[in-house]
């Protein structure tokens, strides 16, 4: 072993607060370079890179070269098929879209281009399809109801609308023949930014293709010149787009950092590489920080300034959500192959310049781990230290922790158990538009997200007995400190256990999965016994968006109508579906959604389990305990 590392080994923590080893931490620090991920975000931003799709391809491919530069192993692509048909757990997979060009006129009454691709890439919906139309504009508000077209006949013409365009395509052009969508934002969103152009989808299916048409994005300006003109009298666009829809191959990149003992569970740092072009913050700085991170480790390690790690470190950079519902699916054993992980979205956004904090996401309840209370004390060891990129700001880290949200890939793993802390930049202004730019990216956000990704990763990968124990005592204090306040709030009884209980598992986990162990804690022999449990049929997150309308189809098929209006839904369905595991008995998931959203969960769970099972999702099975 070489000195350096004995040195470490052997240093102390300094600050009783540090979480990492301060020489490992400085060493991390001083390697990695905010102004390396900088221009990668710059090259990956140059590519259009829809999901599946050949600018997502070339971007890949840059990010296997950048890879297997660094020095990472193992590199390579996992290919799925994507054509709008195949589903991956709820997911439809998307079609394949090669745009060349797109243009919208204006015919009457006044002559003119509005808007061109490439010259403003989200000015063209994404997914429209090739062809020329000329119509007459028809106005329609939003556009995504069925009550916005009562005594409007769209069939011929072109739809105005405020809606998203995915929605309202869907709505005037599939189901009611309108030749395409031109889309204008919410006076409300953004009204400081008149010239600023969102990015929006159709999303089709495969057997929608044939009625698929267009969509192009307005500004607010260009909106309003549009809105004037309507209310004058009769106004005819012109569409022309040079593009192809079909089937195509979603890519996911994966490369390791080896651990020395591979048989240990790993630890996985994902990003997603997909987005519109520029598309700098979202995401072209998390495949970008990836890079570097990786980069950085390796240069280290071979140095022996670092200790080499135990674990392997495996990086992902996925298009969001329908690649990694893919891969999932792929990969049934991944709660044993991980001990978690932390996802990279948005994390090189300028705060002088975008408005935007760093967001730290924690897992849900249903996934407990104790790197929620480590990844704080990290972030927060981090903060102290306030590092700073020789060419980014210097503005103070600011930084906010939140509890479990989706929106990003992180979402996808905590589902099939692998606890994966969210990181990115929020509220960035120029989110989903054109304005998100490699301009408006800082050299200081970058290094400081690195450092959280290099430095959370080594620490776990590296880590041994001493430091499960040390954590699961960080664990067990942060515990009790929620628990009190918890009482101090006037949570019910119930509510207090189930945090007890979530609290346990997590700084069980801190020893028992760094230690390689999966069986968990020895329980008391009884004699076995045959219960009904309900168990999922499917991997990943329920999914029944505009991007994915296999699930309204097939209520419509089977008659079903999910009842409105019912609390809180969207949580108590994902929190039903993550403790839906084959063994939990129905009363027990009952007991725990009831302490967690109260009330709510008597309300909106009855309906939830009813679609769930009518729809295959769940199904009732007899199980040995």
């Amino acid at each position: 072993m070489p000195l350096s590392i004995l040195a470490l080994l052997a240093a102390p923590l300094g600050d009783p607060r540090d979480v990492v080893p301060e020489p490992v931490f400085r060493a991390i620090l001083g390697e990695l370079s905010g102004e390396r991920a900088l221009g990668h975000l710059r090259e990956i931003a140059r590519h259009h890179r829809i999901q599946a799709s050949p600018g997502y391809d070339d971007a890949a491919a840059y990010v296997i070269e950048q890879a297997r530069a660094a020095g990472l192993q193992a590199v390579a692509s996992e290919k799925f098929p994507s054509d709008g048909e195949i589903v991956y757990g709820t997911f439809l997979s998307p079609v394949s879209w090669s745009p060349r060009e797109g243009e919208l006129r204006e015919v009457a009454p006044n002559p003119r281009r509005i808007c061109r691709f490439p010259d403003v890439p989200t000015c063209l919906t994404t997914l429209s399809k090739g062809g020329a139309w000329e119509g007459e504009v028809i106005d329609v508000g939003p556009g995504t109801r069925d009550a916005d077209y009562e005594r409007k006949d769209v069939r011929g013409r072109i739809v105005f609308a405020t809606g998203y365009a995915g929605l309202v395509h869907r709505k005037a052009v599939i189901e009611r023949g309108a030749l395409g969508v031109v889309i204008a934002p919410s006076p409300s969103d953004r009204p400081e930014y008149p010239d600023m152009v969102r990015y929006n989808g159709l999303w089709p299916t495969k057997e929608e293709i044939p009625k698929v048409g267009f969509g192009f994005q307005l500004s607010a300006r260009q909106a309003a010149d549009l809105r004037r003109e309507l209310g004058s009298g009769r106004v005819v666009l012109q569409a022309k787009v040079d593009a192809d829809l079909g089937p195509g191959v979603l890519h996911v990149v994966r490369a390791e950092i080896p651990g020395t003992e591979p048989n240990l569970p790993g630890f996985l740092l994902s990003g997603h590489l997909d987005h519109y072009r520029p598309g700098a913050d979202d995401n072209a700085s998390g495949s970008a920080t990836l890079l570097e991170i990786g980069r950085a480790l390796v240069a280290l390690i071979r140095r022996g300034d670092v200790p080499a790690p135990r674990r392997t470190i495996t990086f992902l950079w996925v298009p969001e959500y329908f690649g990694t519902a893919a891969w999932v699916n792929a990969h049934p054993d991944l709660e044993r192959e991980f001990v978690g992980g932390f996802n990279l979205d948005m994390t090189g956004a300028d705060p002088r310049k975008t408005n935007a904090h760093l967001s730290c996401i924690r897992t849900p309840l249903q996934t407990p781990t104790f790197l929620n209370d480590l990844a704080e004390a990290l972030v927060d060891q981090i903060a102290r230290a306030n590092p700073v990129a020789p060419t980014g700001s210097r503005m103070p880290f600011h930084f906010e922790w939140g509890e479990f949200q989706g929106g990003s890939d992180h979402d996808v793993l905590c589902d099939v158990g692998v606890p994966s802390l969210g990181f990115g930049y929020w509220d960035d202004v120029f989110h989903h538009t054109n304005l998100d730019l490699p301009d408006n990216q800082d050299a200081t956000s970058l290094l400081r997200c690195a450092m959280i990704g290099a430095a959370g990763a080594h620490a776990v990968a590296a880590a041994g007995a001493e430091e499960a124990r040390r954590w699961r005592y960080l664990v067990e204090t942060k515990a009790w400190a929620r628990r009190a306040e918890l009482e101090w709030a006037g949570a019910s009884s119930d509510r207090l256990e189930l945090q007890k209980g979530v609290e346990e598992s997590s700084g069980i986990s801190a020893t028992l999965k760094l230690e390689g162990i999966f069986e968990g804690r020895a329980q008391e022999p009884r004699p076995p016994r045959k219960e009904s449990v309900y168990r999922r049929t499917f991997r990943g997150p329920f999914e029944d968006s505009y991007a994915s309308p296999w699930v309204a189809q097939r209520r419509r098929s089977l008659g079903l109508s999910f009842p409105g209006d019912l609390p809180r839904v969207g949580e108590i369905r994902r929190a039903f579906l993550a403790l839906t595991n084959g063994w939990k008995l129905p009363a027990d998931v009952e007991e725990d959604l009831r302490a967690e959203f109260g009330a709510d969960a008597e309300k909106s769970l009855p309906p939830i389990v009813e679609d769930l099972e009518a729809l295959g999702l769940i199904e009732l099975v007899e199980v040995v305990r």
